[in-house]
């Protein structure tokens, strides 16, 4: 439970062996004028999911969710967000990006409801994925479900390769293959390591993406 006025930033770094299943499950209420920022970074496991759930009980309270999954091989990862608008005034603002590659498989689930007088809410919501191989499988479901008339809400979901023209570019200025390839990846998924305000645990965040990367050292050298 989140009290009036509350601020609090939740960074889940999950890392687990390729062997392990992980689940995780994040709950919160929060009050007027309330504040949380959720980020989930998902990088390990054989099988995974990971839930974030909270209701917005009082006005003007705001929820942040974001996450970034990466999965190679046979990884699959599963991610589950339900954002209940119970109170007018209310701001949900939900960024997932994915990066698969090998055979992996990526789920997406998220719900935003916005319950009768939840009046002025605004809601956004995009998962956004990058499939770096022609086997890995992305299954995205971003929903809304609005029962009030007064609103600003919407949602989205995408799913796409390496951009050839960009890859191209890269390559006429100098770069191999596997830096250019990793320098896109980069700036597909630094968006979400940016947007973890302690700076410890960015640096953390940026450091695990990063070694996930086949250049992921001089990507991180040049920063």
């Amino acid at each position: 439970m989140l009290g009036a006025g509350a601020r609090v930033e939740h960074v889940r770094l999950q890392l687990e062996s390729p062997g392990a299943f992980h689940v995780s499950s994040l709950h919160a209420e929060q009050g007027p004028d309330a504040k949380l920022a959720a980020h989930a970074f998902t990088l390990g496991g054989k099988l995974s999911r990971a839930e974030v759930r909270s209701r917005l009980a009082g006005e003007g309270s705001e929820i942040a969710a974001n996450g970034l999954y990466m999965a190679s091989d046979d990884q699959i990862v599963d991610n589950f967000s339900w954002v209940e608008h119970a109170a007018p005034h209310c701001t949900t603002t939900e960024t997932f990006k994915g990066i698969l590659d090998g055979r992996s498989r990526g789920v997406f689930s998220g719900r935003i409801v916005v319950l009768p007088g939840a009046q002025k809410t605004v809601a956004k919501q995009m998962n956004s994925n990058l499939l770096l191989s022609d086997d890995a499988i992305v299954d995205t479901k971003p929903q809304l479900e609005i029962f009030a008339d007064d609103v600003k809400c919407g949602h989205g979901g995408t799913v796409g390769q390496l951009d050839d023209a960009s890859l191209f570019y890269l390559r006429s200025r100098g770069l191999g293959e596997i830096e250019a390839k990793s320098l896109l990846v980069w700036a597909f998924a630094s968006e979400m390591v940016g947007l973890v305000g302690a700076p410890s645990l960015r640096a953390r965040a940026k450091n695990l993406v990063a070694a996930r990367l086949p250049a992921g050292a001089g990507i991180l050298e040049a920063a």
